[in-house]
């Protein structure tokens, strides 16, 4: 009987674990839409002011321009900031761990050359993982992605003071660019200095104020825009990789149900027979004795 208590106990226990699961599904499904959303309506200004910056940058002379066209190292150490962008919790599969073997990928590859390297994460889940992963310098900017989103200006203002400042030479961005519920690329993009097309095009059109004005204002948008687009791709990969991983969860935990039940009744049936038996013997035992 001892056997039985502890398989409905554990029976309970999981079932209890499957109603959890599957109500974070729910949840994580509720969010996944309205990231999806946010994606969707962000997409086209975020094109738009790309493509602006593109065409102002094809006739201005920015050749002299650090935030163009980069700092000349050859002399010295490089600077590298590196930003990861993961989740503030857990209980999303692989999402914070791939993301960790692409920054220390990137790190490697950097260990070959002359450079210092900062790391800054965005995600508290993805701050202690890559903190117990490597020597560096790791800093939490922000909690979570979505506190990026609502702070981008401030902080878009803020890494164009350090690079001004020589604080970093290159700054670089990996994040998990949401692609469908199933499927997640991780990309890694400079965001400092900003990397600009080679054209041999001519001026497309006047500018009024002239374009080198018009562009001091567009970096800090262009910076704020792509801040944001990659908070939204984080937080709807995060959303869709928990909503994948408490499915797995639910389902593994149903099948679980299901053995530890046929395990139950098969135990609770050799007990009942092994009762019989012991009646019957003792029955026979009377007859025999009478």
């Amino acid at each position: 009987m001892t056997n039985l208590k502890i398989l409905k106990t554990r029976i309970n226990s999981i079932k209890s674990t499957r109603k959890i699961t599957q109500a974070m599904k729910l949840v994580a499904a509720s969010k996944l839409k309205k990231a999806r959303e946010a994606i969707e309506n962000n997409r086209p200004y975020t094109e738009e002011i790309n493509n602006l910056a593109t065409i102002l940058l094809k006739q201005i002379p920015f050749k002299n321009n650090p935030i163009f066209c980069g700092r000349d190292t050859s002399n010295r150490t490089c600077n590298h900031l590196i930003l990861a962008l993961g989740s503030d919790r857990g209980l999303c599969g692989s999402f914070n761990s791939n993301l960790v073997k692409q920054v220390l990928l990137s790190i490697n590859n950097l260990k070959n050359k002359e450079s210092t390297i900062k790391i800054g994460c965005i995600g508290a889940k993805i701050y202690s993982l890559l903190k117990w992963s490597t020597n560096y310098h790791v800093e939490l900017i922000y909690p979570s992605a979505s506190a990026l989103a609502e702070n981008a200006k401030t902080f878009a203002l803020d890494l164009i003071s350090k690079f001004d400042t020589e604080n970093f030479d290159i700054c670089t961005a990996h994040y998990n660019s949401f692609v469908t519920v199933l499927n997640r690329d991780i990309l890694s993009k400079q965001i400092l200095p900003i990397c600009v097309p080679n054209s041999d095009e001519k001026q497309l059109f006047e500018c009024e104020p002239k374009a080198q004005f018009i562009m001091q204002d567009l970096i800090k948008d262009l910076l704020i825009g792509n801040l944001i687009s990659m908070s939204f791709e984080t937080l709807a990969s995060e959303h869709s990789a928990r909503m994948t991983s408490m499915d797995n969860a639910t389902r593994n935990a149903g099948e679980m149900i299901g053995k530890l039940i046929t395990l139950y009744n098969r135990t609770r049936q050799a007990a009942v027979t092994t009762e019989l038996i012991e009646i019957i013997s003792g029955a026979e035992s009377i007859k025999e004795g009478a």
